[in-house]
């Protein structure tokens, strides 16, 4: 009765208008009354393990190769921003080369709904290679253009998070409540009149089924249950590993099996948070209604969900319970080192190891973009070792530790 309503209210509103819009909030209406099950229906018949399999045994293999060839698809608002951190210092300090924009932090208009395509990166940089190694910057996932200009034994992962959380996350962190002119809980129980009726394609922007809209479903498949199966069939088959928010030190631990890194490469502090004193209150209600409309994201965690359980098992609750202490105590061991306290007496390299864990994402990327392009003029506060580290950056880091 919920999308019922909304649906008879925008039809009224837009009388006159493209019969197109009216469609798609006819076939919502019959999309959203069906039942959301606690995982997809079809999960039961369909598995893709095999990279079950390789994390399991390269987690007990006493050799391993360390993967240099990465895409780690940056989704908006799952802890990302911390992920790519990881990925960024490894690169960085194995003289790797990225996929880069020329400027700022995204490859593409997310207000446009723009997929990746090669044209959006940096030419590759030849002076340090033949070839791009890692792809780690906001894109709307597009298979065939990423293959493109990636090594085929490219390792793809990518981070989701339980999707009201994420919605909540994204509302506010965008100021949706603006766009929209209504609260989430409001917006929760309209959301086809206020989606529709937004003013311009940006207003829409992250507004229906952002995790699903970042690994390239278009907006017109939204409501199509057989489209959604098969999209999370593909995602399923060609990503390795897709790690889940909430369950961030168990992630980090299955992360650093697959790619035969150290422990060290995959210490974290918590970057890009937003605190949640200023959230509105979501009723049982609210939440049913947001995951109702965001319809997809739902079905693509808990699909990906019973995924990553499966993964944690195949690791051995044991030899998992073990390394993620061995992770929590070198994490509280540099949060100490890279406290305003300790840092003084650091030597050159953790003072490095240090900024390069605290520093943003646009400063990084500045860094990195400095090193790989020097011939274009790109600058960076951070110049590498030698270069004194600002207090300010110190104090940051104190602030946004785990």
């Amino acid at each position: 009765m919920l999308y019922l309503c909304s649906s008879f209210y925008l039809c009224q509103w837009r009388k006159g208008r493209k019969h197109g819009v009216v469609l798609v909030a006819i076939i919502f209406i019959v999309f959203s009354l069906t039942s959301i099950p606690k995982y997809p229906s079809w999960s039961s018949t369909v598995h893709h393990y095999e990279e079950v399999k390789s994390i399991s045994e390269r987690s007990h293999s006493p050799q391993c190769e360390a993967v240099q060839h990465l895409m780690f698809l940056k989704t908006h608002k799952c802890a990302s921003t911390t992920l790519q951190n990881i990925i960024l210092r490894y690169g960085h300090r194995n003289n790797l080369t990225f996929v880069l924009p020329p400027s700022g932090n995204n490859l593409g208009n997310f207000d446009q709904f723009e997929p990746f395509h090669a044209d959006l990166a940096l030419p590759l940089p030849s002076t340090f290679g033949n070839e791009y190694q890692i792809f780690a910057h906001h894109a709307r996932f597009m298979e065939n253009n990423i293959a493109e200009i990636m090594p085929r034994d490219t390792v793809y992962i990518t981070i989701i998070r339980e999707p009201v959380e994420m919605y909540e996350s994204i509302w506010y962190y965008f100021q949706l409540d603006l766009r929209y002119n209504v609260s989430l809980p409001e917006f929760a129980r309209n959301p086809v009149q206020y989606y529709f009726n937004a003013a311009g394609q940006h207003t829409k922007k992250f507004g229906w089924n952002p995790l699903m809209s970042d690994l390239g479903l278009e907006e017109t498949d939204f409501t199509n249950q057989s489209t959604i199966e098969k999209a999370i069939k593909k995602i399923s088959n060609k990503f390795s590993l897709i790690m889940i928010s909430g369950r961030m030190e168990e992630s980090l631990i299955l992360l650093r099996s697959l790619l035969c890194w150290d422990f060290q490469d995959v210490v974290a502090f918590h970057l890009n948070s937003q605190p949640k004193s200023y959230y509105t209150k979501l009723t049982e209600i609210d939440r049913q209604n947001i995951r109702a409309w965001n319809k997809a994201d739902n079905l693509l965690y808990h699909y990906f969900l019973a995924k990553f359980e499966k993964q944690v098992s195949e690791y051995g609750s044991d030899k998992m319970g073990k390394d993620v202490i061995k992770l929590r105590d070198l994490m509280q061991k540099w949060k100490r080192r890279c406290s305003p306290k300790l840092f003084p007496t650091l030597s050159r390299k953790d003072k490095d190891y240090c900024h390069l864990l605290c520093v943003n994402e646009l400063e990084f990327t500045n860094i990195v973009r400095s090193r790989l392009w020097p011939n274009y003029g790109f600058r960076s506060r951070y110049r590498g070792k030698g270069h004194r580290l600002e207090m300010d950056d110190i104090n940051l880091c104190d602030e946004i530790m785990l």
